[in-house]
């Protein structure tokens, strides 16, 4: 297997009435390569053997645009995850781990399903 990967992203902004609009991001990807070692941190098979699992994340954002003393504003909220999967982004990559725990070839973190918020501050001043 090489390092070479597939990434799909899908983007949606739509409005949703005066000063609202709806924000939608789908982003996938195959995994990426890594190396088994051994406890010697010697390379064991060919470099990039194995891969982490497929990446999918789903990000839906809510904004409200508002004026207020001159400046235009804006305030987002957004669920990120909500597909809620796991996403690893740490695995256990030596061949020697069989007898320990996470062992050899177990995946974790990730960061799941959360919230998301922000303020931003338009720079531009509204006469």
């Amino acid at each position: 297997m090489g390092c070479a990967e597939s990434i799909a992203h899908v983007g949606k902004r739509a409005d949703a009435g005066v000063g609202h609009s709806v924000h939608l991001l789908f982003e996938y990807r195959t995994g990426y390569p890594f190396n088994v070692i051994d406890q010697r941190q010697f390379l064991i098979g060919p470099p990039s053997s194995l891969r982490f699992p497929d990446y999918a994340n789903l990000t839906i954002g809510l904004e409200k645009k508002f004026r207020f003393r001159g400046y235009l504003f804006a305030a987002r909220i957004a669920a990120i995850n909500v597909l809620g999967r796991e996403n690893p982004d740490t695995v256990v990559n030596n061949i020697d781990a069989v007898n320990t725990t996470p062992s050899f070839l177990t995946f974790s973190a990730g960061r799941g399903e959360h919230l998301n918020g922000t303020v931003s501050v338009f720079v531009k001043k509204i006469a």
